[in-house]
């Protein structure tokens, strides 16, 4: 029993691991990415915009920026809005209880 538990447990972190990959490979996708808005705009120096890429952790290898973000999830650090500049799991909470009914939770 404690064999079987041992294993599914094991499987189960596979699984999240893998999951996190596909969900970070897919973030990472975004046609132009995270620096998209600025690279457009006249007003961003290449100063600003060599910053901003350094802020963000873009200039690290791809596997730097996976350990990085894979903390940041693991501990709750899930960012800041880029739209409301409050903290994603903030922002996840205040529409959390619109959700929760509609699965029949009350």
């Amino acid at each position: 029993m404690v064999e079987y538990l041992i294993r599914r447990a094991l499987s189960g972190l596979l699984a999240l691991i893998v999951i996190s990959m596909i969900v970070f490979a897919l973030a990472s996708a975004y046609p132009g990415g995270i620096m998209n808005a600025y690279e457009e705009n006249p007003d961003v120096t290449a100063e600003d915009y060599a910053r901003l890429r350094a802020k963000y952790g873009l200039d690290d290898p791809v596997p730097v920026r996976y350990a990085k973000w894979l903390g940041s999830v693991a501990t709750g650090d899930w960012g800041t809005s880029f739209v409301t500049r409050r903290p994603v799991l903030i922002e996840i909470g205040d529409r959390l209880g619109n959700t929760l009914p509609s699965w029949g939770w009350r």
